[in-house]
């Protein structure tokens, strides 16, 4: 058995006992079709061969069960695993949907196929330190360098979450001229036959020794498919495919979405059961109903816009910023009018090498604008690589908890970054607007920073968002006034008021129990009091709000939650109220938890997360606020009075 090929399946060596879910695959379960698009997408572009354009294809097949390698021995071992888990069924009843899976007369694959590519290395010698063994046996290592696109060494689990029977096969030709193939089959632990309380490991290998080594020969599994002669690349196989209505515009889609920028720039060629992806193709399949049918809305969104901007149609624009030691970043813009918001993705998409799309921005709440950052090879690029999550979408600074000082510089990197594309979208594609108009929602567009936090920028520009609200032309009665009895910057307490009838907030003078007043205070006189007062004689202090006030709120300290509002008092108040709300999508507006607030040294009282104040007619206030919220947002700001 030493030389025969077969499954073999190696021992816990009375450890630890793996269940069928592992964290690896639970990873990609979430999306299994986008997640094995991308994933297999970058390692075919990680591993072009001589800066030729690489290809791959997606070609699915059905195949007699007879004719995948070990079939019988597998859906025994499968049968083994049920066997030791039937009584729970949570993990009894996928197994034996895997079971019965690997017993159909036929079964589908799916082979997804590399081409102008080196292949694994290492297939002859079954080397630990090359690339082919730590594919079939490596988890959590990588073998690739720094300009790459994956390292975390598990995206592989994304095709295993694709198969009926967590089943895959790989086969190559490599450079060396090497051919080989393996199958790894992700199980269970079970008990061995014959060996009291040993178990297997939870994972299968079909190979030609007890080493596990490759079976040196081609996997021609597709009948219609061969290698030809100098056609380098590898075949995954994947076995018991899920192949959910409509995959291949799913595939499709995100192959789009993830490896635009690589298709336009020639780096990558995709073809998808005989759709060809390409930078000829792609005008074409922009408009396919299928394409926005499948994507759904969100996705398509993003996948026009970034076509949009590569491919520098009219008002697309391109330059170039400068990060010094960091190297030089792409930038491509389009502005919308605003009549044409709904196209914009008011957001920028970050693209880095080998051309991948790792995430989008938070979203610019109201500039009609589409951005794309597009990093080449640069020290830039190693950085971020570093700090990536398994699933290549989002950088994640605690990656690097346990080296301060390469968190120190990732972070330091992703600011001026991030700052750079800022100060260009803000101050040069929008400088008009943001000098005169509201641009409320410019704080969820890229985080801010303080100018001692940020090493190679010499000038940092504050984010400052710009509120003018229409001045209010409603009458009011002159209530009598509150004695002022504290200092004049500090905030008047009062108790909690009823509601006037058109269900504005009202306080009764020194605290006491007052009656409704009518909701026009300038109301004839009637039976049941005087003008305009239900009843009493005593009038209740209003809340109303003050229009016509020009408010800035300016970013101090993202991670503490710090902000300064700035604004110029119309009216002399002695009983303001301050209430801040953040923006969400459409007219979702939402309460801003306060926590604190000073202004010109003076603590201000903060009461259900609203800050009270007094205002004098002209005079500028600046006021330093706390808040529990330490993200990026969108802000409103309410002013009322108390009369």
């Amino acid at each position: 058995m030493d030389e025969e090929k077969c499954w073999r399946t190696p021992s816990n060596d009375y450890g630890a006992e793996v269940g069928l879910d592992s964290g690896d695959l639970e990873t990609f379960k979430r999306d299994p079709i986008s997640s094995l698009a991308r994933e297999t997408g970058q390692n075919a572009i990680d591993a072009n061969r001589l800066d030729q354009t690489t290809k791959i294809t997606y070609s699915m097949f059905k195949v007699k069960r007879e004719n995948i390698p070990g079939i019988d021995q597998l859906s025994k071992l499968i049968e083994d695993c049920y066997n030791y888990k039937k009584d729970l069924p949570k993990e009894a009843e996928p197994l034996k949907r895997m079971l019965e899976h690997s017993k159909r007369e036929e079964i589908n694959c799916l082979r997804i196929s590399d081409f102008n590519t080196t292949g694994l290395e290492g297939v002859k010698d079954n080397d630990p330190e090359k690339s082919f063994y730590l594919l079939t046996k490596g988890s959590g290592v990588s073998h690739k360098e720094s300009g790459s696109g994956g390292s975390k060494g598990i995206g592989k689990f994304a095709s295993f979450v694709n198969s009926g029977i967590n089943t895959v096969f790989y086969s190559t030709f490599n450079e060396a001229r090497e051919v080989g193939y393996m199958g790894v089959s992700k199980l269970r632990s079970a008990p061995i036959e014959g060996e009291d309380g040993l178990k297997t490991q939870g994972i299968a290998y079909f190979s030609r020794t007890k080493k596990k080594a490759p079976i040196l020969e081609h996997l021609n599994l597709d009948p219609n498919f061969r290698r030809e002669e100098d056609e380098f690349g590898t075949d995954i196989y994947i076995i018991g495919f899920n192949d959910e209505e409509h995959w291949e515009w799913s595939i499709i889609s995100m192959l789009l979405e993830s490896f635009m920028v690589a298709f336009f720039e020639e780096k990558l060629i995709a073809e998808v059961n005989d759709i060809e992806l390409s930078a000829k193709t792609i005008h074409s399949l922009i408009d396919k109903k299928e394409l926005k049918d499948v994507a759904g809305n969100k996705l398509f969104k993003e996948i026009f816009a970034q076509y949009t901007l590569l491919n520098r149609g009219e008002g697309v624009i391109s330059t170039e910023i400068d990060l010094d030691d960091l190297g030089i970043i792409r930038l491509l813009v389009k502005r919308y009018d605003m009549d044409d918001i709904n196209i914009a993705l008011q957001k920028c998409i970050y693209v880095r090498y080998p051309y991948m799309k790792i995430k989008s921005g938070e979203r610019f709440a109201r500039l009609p604008f589409s951005a794309m950052c597009i990093i080449d090879q640069t020290p830039l690029n190693t950085i971020l690589r570093n700090i990536e999550n398994p699933e290549h979408k989002d950088w994640e600074l605690n990656r690097l908890k346990d080296d301060p000082d390469s968190k120190r510089i990732a972070r330091n990197a992703i600011k001026r970054m991030n700052e750079g594309i800022k100060n260009y979208v803000i101050h040069e594609l929008f400088k008009e607007e943001t000098e005169s108009t509201d641009v409320i929602g410019a704080g969820d567009f890229l985080p801010s920073i303080d100018e001692g936090d940020i090493e190679g920028v010499s000038a940092v520009v504050k984010r400052e968002f710009v509120e003018i609200t229409s001045l209010s032309k409603k009458k009011i009665a002159t209530p009598k006034k509150e004695k002022n009895n504290s200092k004049e910057q500090k905030a008047f307490t009062h108790s909690s008021g009823e509601l006037t009838q058109d269900g504005e907030d009202a306080k009764k003078l020194n605290g006491k129990i007052g009656k409704i007043p009518h909701p026009n205070s300038y109301a004839p006189h009637t039976d049941e009091g005087t003008h305009g007062y239900i009843g009493g004689s005593e009038p209740l202090l209003k809340r109303t709000r003050i229009g016509g006030v020009q408010t800035k709120n300016i970013l101090v300290d993202e991670f503490k939650g710090r902000y300064d509002l700035v604004l110029n008092s119309v009216t002399d108040e002695k009983d303001a109220e301050i209430e801040i709300k953040m923006c969400g999508d459409g007219k979702d507006t939402f309460p801003l938890e306060i926590t604190s607030a000073y202004c010109g040294g003076e603590k201000l009282d903060v009461i259900d997360g609203k800050i009270k104040m007094s205002f004098e007619k002209g005079k500028k206030y600046r006021i330093q606020y706390t808040t529990l919220t330490n993200y990026m947002f969108s802000s409103e700001v309410i002013i009322y009075a108390y009369r």
